[in-house]
């Protein structure tokens, strides 16, 4: 959502702590919409990136120095099974811990701190991890097999709500020897690495874990960064770890900088301005506004094809409260019918191309397909009052009148009303409801919500959403639930075991499709815009192909970022 940002999260914090790598961000006020060319992912090639990155030509970094990283906002710790860890705080602890498997653009799985994970021959139900040898972690321990399956472990029985999703699938990790971890699951799942290249694969120490809050204010890992201090709203310093592992291509140490300081800046103007006066080195942000105010005297580097900006409707209704219309699928598509989402982009873009989808996989992802294959619904007034009819023949209901939710900040209230007055167009009302995020999420997981504004479905491999759509984690009204919108259908189910049944791309891109025109069908999202993630850099910061190349614009960790920053002197 946009703007400034009151406490962005990912792994969201409910309550004292009820947050995981599941939620990773799926929540947090965005600043706006998505670039490449306009139109969307549709008709774009599968694993084509939609970016306008050029790649920095080969300098010889210099080593030492310091650089300011403004992010969106701040976190309430730094254990990714505890903590608000979205966007900005997924990268902030990026620096300092590392997961064991990352993401190329497209999705696929690569090793990082694993050397290798790999299925045993016809079951996707055991899985080998071969730990990579000779790794330690800022306080001296060393990384080895006991250590892994101990984070394994932790985040599919214990961290809160990761637990909740993956305990089910979950049997054991034993350490087989030093190097080797054993991990068996109950079911199949042949995209079972992807879950180590989430936040709920970041490996911490045992001295993390042993900690009374479970090291939430003192992260330990085996980063390029160690923790030096956190002074929350203000800043969270880094300083270079003498024996990280990786090298760069020559054989030479990393990292090359001496120190990072991350400050949380939640005002987008703030941020910019203290770009443009020097006392900021890279701005992380998703506001295509600040795109268009720095791209001529900065450095941009985008992200423009990940993350969906959209709107979260709940099919269940409390009797309670009001009426919810949404749980006729006539109401939702009522709604979709009668949203201009271009209105919207333009709203939000300041002349850039910002994009729109209507599917939640990324188009540069190797599982995209083109919006034409997805069965969407177009901006038709006539046809929103059409379904308004069939909505009122099936409940006698006399309007679509709902509660309109989502975080209270400026920006994101613009663009809900704007909505709203394009809906009251067709006859269709809302009242505006906001609230801070962590009263938000409470809502959205409790299902104490009719209509919520939202962003989410940023991972490269679509099997990162799966806990969104399951009927499995629909728990109902009242439960914590991970399904937000409280939706079951067998067609999406029987999409997402296909999908888990195997590592042939070609018939998962086909699942995740079947999946995309049920959702679309039932209308329970209504696809908005892409979120323009970028990051802005002074013109000394160099080292950022990497991000060039990837998706950082969600919520997974970035641990192939901040290794090979460099901020030349002169």
């Amino acid at each position: 959502m946009f703007g400034n940002h009151a406490r962005r999260g990912g792994h969201l914090a409910l309550t004292a702590a009820l947050a995981v790598g599941l939620l990773a961000g799926a929540c947090s006020k965005s600043d706006q919409g998505n670039a490449g060319a306009k139109g969307g992912s549709g008709g774009s090639t599968p694993g084509t990136v939609v970016n306008d990155n050029v790649l920095e030509p080969d300098m010889t970094p210099e080593t030492g120095g310091k650089i300011v990283v403004a992010v969106t906002g701040e976190s309430n710790g730094w254990n990714p099974g505890l903590s608000q860890l979205a966007d900005a705080g997924i990268t902030v602890v990026s620096s300092v811990l590392e997961p064991l498997m990352t993401f190329s653009a497209d999705g696929t799985y690569e090793p990082w701190l694993a050397e290798s994970m790999t299925a045993a021959p016809g079951d996707y139900s055991k899985w080998t991890i071969k730990v990579r040898k000779g790794i330690t972690f800022h306080n001296g321990e060393k990384l080895d097999a006991k250590v892994v399956a101990r984070n394994v472990e932790y985040y599919a029985t214990k961290a809160p709500l990761s637990s909740l999703a993956m305990k089910d699938y979950f049997t054991s990790a034993t350490a087989v020897d030093d190097s080797t971890v054993e991990v068996k699951l109950t079911k199949q799942w042949a995209s079972y690495p992807t879950v180590q290249g989430n936040g709920t694969g970041m490996i911490m120490a045992n001295e993390m874990l042993d900690a009374e809050d479970g090291g939430n204010k003192r992260p330990i890992g085996t980063g390029p960064f160690v923790f030096e201090k956190w002074d929350p709203d203000h800043v969270f310093a880094v300083k270079k770890n003498p024996s990280y592992w990786k090298k760069d291509d020559k054989g030479n140490a990393l990292p090359y900088l001496d120190a990072i300081d991350f400050k949380p800046i939640t005002d987008s103007q703030t941020r910019t301005n203290g770009l443009k006066s020097g006392d900021i080195d890279v701005v992380m942000t998703n506001r295509a506004a600040d795109v268009a105010s720095t791209k001529d005297d900065y450095t941009v580097i985008k992200d423009w094809s990940s993350e969906k900006t959209y709107l979260l409707l709940n099919v269940l209704e409390d009797p309670t409260k009001r009426k919810n219309p949404f749980k006729n699928v006539h109401a939702r598509r009522a709604l979709a019918y009668a949203t201009n989402r271009q209105a919207i982009v333009d709203i939000i873009s300041e002349g850039e191309p910002v994009t729109m989808s209507d599917t939640p996989v990324p188009s540069s992802s190797k599982f995209s397909f083109p919006d034409s294959e997805a069965g969407y619904y177009p901006f038709d007034q006539a046809k929103a009052k059409e379904e308004i009819e069939l909505f009122k023949k099936d409940t006698g209901y006399d309007e679509i009148s709902f509660e309109f939710s989502g975080l209270a900040n400026t920006d994101d209230r613009t663009i809900m009303q704007a909505l709203q007055q394009q809906w009251a167009q067709v006859g269709i009302k809302c009242t505006i409801s906001t609230a801070e995020q962590t009263n938000y999420i409470l809502q959205l997981v409790n299902s104490a919500y009719q209509v919520g504004y939202f962003r989410n479905y940023a991972y490269p491999d679509p099997d990162g959403n799966f806990y969104f759509w399951s009927s499995s984690t629909a728990k109902g009204l009242g439960v914590l639930s991970i399904n937000f919108n409280q939706y079951k259908s067998d067609i999406i189910d029987k999409a997402l075991e296909k999908s888990r049944s195997t590592e042939d791309a070609a018939v998962r891109r086909e699942a995740y499709k079947e999946l995309t025109r049920e959702l679309n069908s039932a209308a329970i999202n209504t696809w908005l815009f892409n979120t323009p993630f970028s990051l802005i850099t002074q013109k000394n910061v160099h080292g950022m192909n990497s991000a060039r190349q990837r998706s950082f614009g969600n919520f997974l960790p970035h641990p192939w970022l901040f290794p090979y920053v460099w901020k030349q002197k002169a």
